[in-house]
């Protein structure tokens, strides 16, 4: 079964994350916070496909940070409310996605299954962010935030 390290100081967003992942074929371990984090890293408690980490969680960034420099073969995934610091965390190659929250569930395991493909194919070699100017920065859920951001249509006579 595929791991995934969900990292938060909420149990309440890591039990969340482990009821939506755990029927799409991952296990979610959980970590309260950075020190428990680094701790289950670096024992090797299982191999893990996906970090899932919030940049606003105390500390985030500099954790972000580590694990990229220090795990370098684990793949990060961002759940943010700053959608901006999810951008550049892609651009500067420290994470592989960004779903920013509020998020749905579909947008979510969307995102999930987005960062593990992206690490699959950066791994076998078909990483097409190196031959783009632009990071390839979740499309999908781009375009679902403009629709929910979209006016609802006039209707005539109204």
């Amino acid at each position: 079964m595929r791991r995934i390290l969900a990292v938060d100081e909420e149990w309440t967003l890591i039990d969340l994350y482990r009821k939506l992942l755990e029927g799409e074929g991952f296990e979610v371990v959980g970590a309260h916070g950075e020190q428990q984090a680094l701790d289950l890293l670096q024992r090797g408690k299982g191999r893990f496909v996906l970090v899932i980490l919030d940049i606003e969680m105390y500390r985030g960034r500099r954790l972000l940070e580590r694990i990229h420099r220090d795990y370098p073969h684990i793949p990060i995934l961002n759940c943010s409310l700053n959608d901006g610091e999810g951008r550049r965390l892609i651009q500067e190659g420290i994470c592989v996605a960004s779903v920013p929250k509020p998020f749905s569930i579909e947008e979510f395991i969307d995102g999930v299954r987005q960062a593990v493909r992206l690490e699959n194919e950066r791994r076998s070699g078909k990483d097409r962010r190196r031959d783009s100017a632009e990071p390839d920065f979740n499309p999908s859920l781009d375009r679902r935030r403009e629709e929910r951001r979209r006016p609802l249509p006039q209707t005539q006579g109204t």
